[in-house]
């Protein structure tokens, strides 16, 4: 494992600095929205089923990027994939503490493993 680390440093860097901004630009983007929208957010979560299984739609995106990354137009939408859902892991963790507060970080984590890190 340490010799996959040294070797393969710079691209882990990389996902690292994506992943911090990223994830900083989500909790950003949710406190800049209107306060109308955030009721609209916080409300629509207290109303919905949380568990998400949209594993077929993560399967194909993550085939499509897999096989288009052999051509020099997937690298860049992998990398704004990836992104993405950076982007939207800090996101719901910020709806998460402002809807359920410090409480239940055990839930936002658990929801976050589930519906983002497994697919």
């Amino acid at each position: 494992m340490q010799k996959f680390i040294i070797k393969h440093k710079k691209y882990l860097m990389f996902i690292l600095v994506i992943f911090v901004i990223s994830v900083l630009l989500g909790f950003l983007y949710f406190n800049i929205l209107n306060d109308d929208v955030k009721n609209n957010i916080i409300n629509t979560i207290n109303d919905s089923k949380l568990i998400n299984n949209n594993y077929l739609k993560d399967l194909i995106i993550m085939s499509t990027l897999l096989i288009s990354s052999f051509f020099i137009v997937g690298i860049p939408f992998s990398i704004f994939y990836l992104f993405y859902e950076f982007f939207t892991i800090g996101f719901l963790f910020n709806v998460f503490l402002n809807v359920y507060k410090v409480k239940s970080l055990l839930y936002i984590l658990k929801y976050i493993v589930l519906n983002r890190f497994i697919p």
